[in-house]
């Protein structure tokens, strides 16, 4: 690994935390470059070596934690099971939640949120098999189920102290996402419309 890739990953590293930092406090629109750098300690002509403007490092950070995403979801360990999978997601927000949390409602807008749960229904849930390939209803279900668990993790994220424990939180998360995918029938005696 080069020094100098090393250099430019941690000055970045230092942008985006800088940035998340202010975006806790502020709107994008009422932050500005010299704020960010002098948060982060480097000069701004150094930040624009990286990035255009702050909406560009905004862009590039939430590309990078999408990424970040579909390779933990790509990970043997996260495809075990439900339980393995909600563990695996735990972990990637703990690790990744300075950055996540000025991103995600109620501080961020919602299209980096819609991102993860379009990134969670497309990769992560499919590859358990959890709902066969053949049901009409499946997209719906991955996406609804992908939504319950970002809801979940979002609220995490946002608390600075969790309500639970990791294993408390991943058991219940775990129990939650289980039961939606217990088989839906229609009810009794009423014709399905078409």
């Amino acid at each position: 690994m080069e020094p100098t890739d090393r250099r430019a990953r941690r000055t970045r590293r230092r942008l985006q935390e800088a940035l998340s930092r202010l975006l806790l406090k502020h709107r994008i629109q009422d932050i500005t470059v010299q704020q960010v750098t002098k948060l982060a300690g480097i000069n701004r002509s150094t930040f624009y070596l990286h990035y255009k403007d702050l909406y560009d490092l905004r862009q590039q950070m939430e590309g990078e934690l999408i990424r970040q995403l579909e390779n933990t979801l790509a990970q043997p360990e996260a495809l075990a099971g439900m339980r393995e999978l909600v563990n695996c997601l735990y972990g990637y927000f703990a690790e990744r939640r300075e950055l996540c949390r000025p991103l995600l409602p109620p501080n961020g807008d919602s299209p980096f949120w819609r991102k993860c749960v379009l990134t969670i229904a497309a990769r992560g849930l499919p590859a358990l098999a959890l709902i066969p390939e053949g049901n009409p209803l499946r997209e719906c279900q991955l996406t609804f189920l992908g939504s319950g668990l970002m809801g979940i993790l979002q609220e995490w994220v946002a608390r600075e102290a969790p309500a639970l424990p990791r294993e408390e939180a991943v058991g219940f998360l775990t129990w939650m996402m289980e039961g939606m995918l217990r088989p839906w029938e229609p009810e009794p005696g009423k014709e399905q419309s078409q």
